[in-house]
């Protein structure tokens, strides 16, 4: 086979190469189409030229087809790096450079100084340096990325090998041994070039069309893993109305899912004029003192809030400067505030930060906002839940638990001594001449002053401790871990904030409460334990009020 007829079976091949990477570019890829097609036009519309090469003028021929074939070379190389990392990686002043070098010296050697051996060495340095490159990129870029498994890796082998043959090509151009003097004249290194560039292009439309047909069976498999992950959410929320146990399954839906890094849930204040942070995802440990409370419109999230979408921004575009720095300096790159919706209106946002921008690119803004919907759909039925459970275990007036709850913490207290004898006291307390309050004063009066106890006793009560409105004007204390004299000395403290205490409708009364204190011993049973405290408590009343007396 002669050299024309070599070079027309490459047009051929390119012709055909042209309309397989056009119908690829549509169906399968997002990535690195525009460069991959501009490639296959170029290098076709470059050999083209080259084929007739007998019917037109050198400059054509020389300058505007290797000009073609140079260009398309870069951008096959650009093409495969951005369909492998999603990205431009090939920097911008590349282009410009290479062509203002080629311009230069080709229209030296053609016009100045005829040298086709001299064009051929200039031609071969370059696509060296090019697919040498692409294939430096690939495996310093791979090291970063290194748990995705590659989609195009035999097209830097494929690089590798053009790097070195044509490499091996300059070499030999300058030692004489593949000189060459026209593109048809019999030459075996004309042949063999030939010959290359048929197999090299092949290739590389077998390998594009293989990354593309291995990135789109990712996509589908992360999709089927975000359905599935998505399902289980569902699934695992229905089981979970409690809201520390629910944020915990947010929480790893939202690692399953989407990576995050970070995550805090911001909801909606009663005025709805802020929102602050409900619960954070921190596994970057940012700092969240000067995003805890944000007003509105404010962030990420007050964005999504008020705009009712998906705000995706790289971190570099974040408004606030201070806030910029601190979580730039954790390695986040981008963030996202997704709106939480719920069937009465949006109840808040979340907003997530990625510490890389490749695992964004996986999900559409879409998806984002389906994911807010059943996040806010979950967190809406978790807070009913709440309202529901507060309800029916709170004292509606003072907010304090109810009678029916204290009985079920204070078995659980009698069992728990059984298995560990840890020691816990009850107090009863009565507050004093409050019928006197009520029959004098009104029961408007009367509730404001159990209001007003109720407020003193849990700011002067501990964190472990329980109290509860037992009925009436009587309150029960609950003290976890706390042997007798330790529990008076926490109910006295109590006793003396009250007495100091003046209700406004009451003014100039003086609010005392009397208190029996009873400790917990072997073989009791709640029901005793009780009965005990409220002798205490009569005691207390008989001898006087205003005191507080054991048992």
């Amino acid at each position: 086979m002669d050299n024309f007829t070599l070079l027309a079976t490459i047009n051929v091949i390119l012709f055909v190469n042209v309309i397989f990477t056009i119908i690829i570019t549509r169906q399968l890829i997002d990535f690195g189409a525009a460069e991959w097609l501009s490639a296959s036009l170029l290098v076709a519309a470059g050999f083209f030229l080259l084929l007739l090469q007998r019917f037109l003028s050198p400059f054509f021929t020389i300058l505007i087809a290797n000009y073609m074939v140079l260009l398309g070379s870069l951008l096959q190389v650009s093409a495969a790096l951005i369909l492998e990392f999603k990205r431009k990686v090939v920097k911008r002043f590349i282009l410009p450079a290479v062509s203002a070098v080629y311009w230069i010296l080709f229209l030296i050697f053609t016009y100045v100084s005829f040298n086709t051996s001299i064009r051929i060495i200039i031609i071969s340095i370059a696509l060296a340096l090019f697919y040498g490159y692409g294939v430096f990129l690939f495996l310093r870029l791979r090291r970063i990325d290194a748990e995705d498994p590659p989609d195009t890796a035999e097209l830097f082998v494929l690089f590798s090998i053009a790097a070195v043959y044509y490499l091996a090509r300059t070499f030999m151009t300058i030692s004489g041994a593949g000189a060459v003097k026209s593109l048809f004249d019999a030459n075996l290194t004309t042949t063999i070039t030939f010959a290359f560039l048929l197999i090299f292009n092949m290739v590389y439309l077998i390998g594009m069309l293989n990354g593309s047909l291995r990135y789109k069976n990712k996509i589908v498999i992360k999709e089927r893993e975000k359905l599935g992950s998505l399902f289980g959410f569902l699934n695992d929320t229905a089981k979970h109305l409690e809201l520390e146990d629910l944020y915990t399954t947010i929480g790893e839906t939202l690692k399953t899912t989407i990576g995050m890094d970070s995550a805090a849930i911001y909801l909606l204040d009663e005025s709805r004029e802020s929102y602050s942070i409900a619960h954070s995802f921190n596994e970057l440990d940012i700092p969240l003192d000067a995003v805890q409370t944000l007003s509105k419109g404010e962030g990420i999230s007050g964005a999504a809030i008020e705009q009712d979408r998906v705000i995706v921004a790289d971190i570099d575009s974040y408004p606030n400067e201070q806030v910029r720095r601190v979580v730039k300096a954790k390695g986040v790159k981008s963030l996202i505030g997704i709106p939480l919706k719920t069937p009465d209106g949006i109840i808040g946002s979340i907003t997530v930060v990625f510490t890389s921008t490749e695992k964004l690119r996986l999900f559409d803004n879409d998806f984002f906002y389906f994911l807010g919907e059943q996040i806010g759909l979950v967190l809406h039925n978790a807070y009913l839940y709440k309202k529901v459970a507060d309800m029916a275990n709170t004292d509606p007036l003072t907010k304090l638990f109810n009678r029916r709850r204290m009985l079920e913490l204070i078995e659980y207290e009698v069992k728990r001594f059984g298995r560990t004898e840890s020691i816990f006291s009850i107090a009863m307390a009565d507050l004093d001449h409050f019928k006197n309050v009520n029959d004098t004063l009104g029961h408007k009066c009367g509730d404001d002053l159990l209001k007003a106890a109720a407020d003193i006793f849990k700011s002067e009560s501990r964190a472990s401790d329980f109290i509860c409105r037992w009925g009436g004007e009587e309150f029960l204390f609950l003290l976890i871990d706390t042997k007798l004299n330790d529990a008076v000395t926490v109910v006295d403290r109590m006793r003396k904030k009250l007495e100091l205490h003046s209700c406004e409708c009451a003014s100039g009364l003086s609010t005392t409460v009397s208190i029996g204190v009873a400790e917990f011993g072997r073989g009791m049973s709640a029901d005793e334990i009780i009965t005990r405290a409220d002798n205490a408590l009569y005691t207390a009343k008989r001898r006087g009020r205003n005191r507080i007396e054991t048992i």
